[in-house]
């Protein structure tokens, strides 16, 4: 059966959205870019806020985790959805800006990059 015009561009911008999805759950867990773009030491420069906002609003996770056709596994669904709830509770329990300082070393911060890291392995499996 073939895809019409429609189905096919959804499933191209749904690959797209998926990757662009894995990059952002890789910077969640890169503590070395972390540690150098949030304090201005590397070529990019970046901070914990625009962490958050490129998760949940130009990545926008959630949105993508209620998506039937997301193109993720059960697994990779499970863990990606663990790290956005993990995000979503953190983001409710801080300031609206967030200063490097305070969240690098957070014990909450740290559990969220290991939860990226362990997604970012599931997602990175067969694509």
């Amino acid at each position: 059966m073939a895809l019409d015009s429609s189905e096919v561009k959804l499933a191209i911008d749904m690959k797209a959205w998926k990757q662009q999805v894995i990059g952002e759950v890789m910077g969640i867990a890169d503590e070395a870019h972390q540690r150098t773009s949030w304090f201005g030491v590397g070529p990019w420069i970046n901070s914990p806020d625009e962490q958050f906002c490129r998760f949940f609003d130009d990545a926008d996770v959630p949105e993508f985790l209620s998506r039937a056709n997301n193109r993720l596994s059960d697994e990779q669904a499970l863990h990606l959805t663990k790290l956005n709830v993990m995000m979503r509770k953190l983001s409710d329990n801080t300031l609206d800006i967030i200063k490097p300082e305070d969240l690098i070393d957070d014990p909450r911060w740290q559990e969220i990059r290991k939860q990226a890291s362990i997604t970012l392995d599931a997602m990175s499996e067969n694509d």
